[in-house]
């Protein structure tokens, strides 16, 4: 099964705290995407419930907790949403619920690396592996994603240009194959093209786009993060450009 590793991105941590600054996240199945994003929830705070500690550490504890510790202490983040929650009657109260937790990043996010200057080098000497990456953006900003596409070349090459024009028929196979958290499904005549964004949590959610040109309009940025271009020399070895 699929695993990503994710690390730590808060403040420092002190002694009292009991959370590893590095976490691996499993796959369901097959096929699905990993949030760049992830938080570690810890706690969380309703009006009418007050303050209630996730931590394992903290169950039975007298005085002072350590997510309240915590809170003292600045290191948590605040997500607010409205849910309903099920009770002990069979019925749903509705609550305004605030989430306490801890940022963490996947291992291959780069969303922080900037926007390299360097092209990828069409030379009939030169090999490049570049990385492209496209952020997807739906509900309002709320939900995103991140898809990578490897560039490896030797000659011919290919341009950053070449890339984007297969876009489409990229995603369309990953949609076809069940890879990258896209899917299609067709049925009585009506297609559907599936894809997992994720909220800042990294909680996933499979939004349904009635056409490819609708999925493809999430595209609000494409950026070159990584070209190594290397001449290959008569003899064979190669050098950075």
């Amino acid at each position: 099964m699929e695993t990503k590793n994710y690390k730590y991105v808060g403040k420092p941590l002190p002694a009292y705290c009991p959370i590893k600054t590095e976490r691996t996240l499993e796959a369901a199945r097959d096929g699905v995407a990993f949030p760049h994003r992830w938080g570690l929830v810890v706690g969380e705070k309703t009006d009418k419930h007050g303050l209630a500690s996730y931590l394992i550490a903290d169950k039975d504890k007298t005085g002072k907790t350590i997510l309240e510790q915590m809170l003292e202490d600045d290191l948590l983040f605040e997500n607010k949403r409205n849910i309903l929650r099920e009770v002990s009657d069979g019925g749903y109260e509705e609550l305004r619920l605030t989430e306490y937790y801890l940022p963490f990043i996947s291992e291959d996010a780069t969303y922080q690396l900037p926007t390299v200057d360097e092209y990828i080098d069409c030379a009939v000497n030169v090999k490049t592996d570049a990385l492209i990456e496209i952020r997807m953006v739906a509900d309002d900003g709320d939900l995103e994603r991140y898809l990578h596409i490897p560039v490896k070349t030797s000659w011919p090459s290919v341009s950053f240009m070449d890339v984007l024009g297969d876009l489409e028929d990229d995603i369309r196979d990953m949609a076809k194959n069940g890879a990258n958290g896209f899917s299609y499904s067709r049925e009585n005549d009506y297609p559907a093209w599936n894809a997992a964004f994720f909220d800042k949590l990294g909680r996933g959610t499979e939004l349904e786009f009635e056409s490819l040109h609708e999925l493809l309009r999430t595209i609000v940025s494409i950026r070159l993060v990584k070209v190594d271009n290397r001449i290959v020399e008569k003899d064979g070895t190669e050098a950075h450009t």
